[in-house]
């Protein structure tokens, strides 16, 4: 199986853990932990090095969870993907799980690019129409 299978399989499998009203809370869990790994390759190579004991680099992670404080949910999913050997996914299930969300609560991204700067009113208004025409809410990035 490939990268983008398995991390949109774990994805979908949180998303379904996660009440609904706490999925961008969530999101922003997973946000927080993938900042951390991408800047400690330190701590990111530890919680990979296979040759290290299993048990040692779950007590690593339980330190820096700890100090992070993750709701329970995000707590065990992250000690499931280090038990599974996945944890060097995270970076490919944060991606697939912001789709999951957006998906699961009718919202759409988008790029405006344009060749001059659009004021704000007018992003939101675009918005507003495009939420109209498709029936889903619309968020625009510049």
């Amino acid at each position: 199986m490939n990268k983008a299978s398995l991390a949109q399989r774990y994805a979908k499998a949180l998303c379904a853990l996660v009440p609904k009203d706490k999925l961008d809370d969530s999101r922003e869990e997973l946000q927080s932990f993938g900042r951390l790994l991408g800047e400690s390759h330190e701590f990111y190579n530890m919680l990979n090095n296979e040759t290290l004991e299993l048990g040692v680099r779950q007590r690593l992670l339980d330190v820096v969870l700890k100090k992070l404080g993750p709701p329970e949910v995000i707590f065990r999913f992250f000690h499931l993907l280090l038990r599974n050997g996945r944890m060097s996914l995270i970076g490919a299930i944060i991606e697939q799980y912001e789709h999951e969300i957006d998906r699961r609560l009718g919202r759409m991204r988008g790029e405006l690019l344009a060749p001059i700067e659009v004021p704000i009113e007018d992003v939101q208004a675009l918005e507003k129409r495009l939420k109209g025409l498709l029936g889903a809410d619309v968020m625009l990035s510049l």
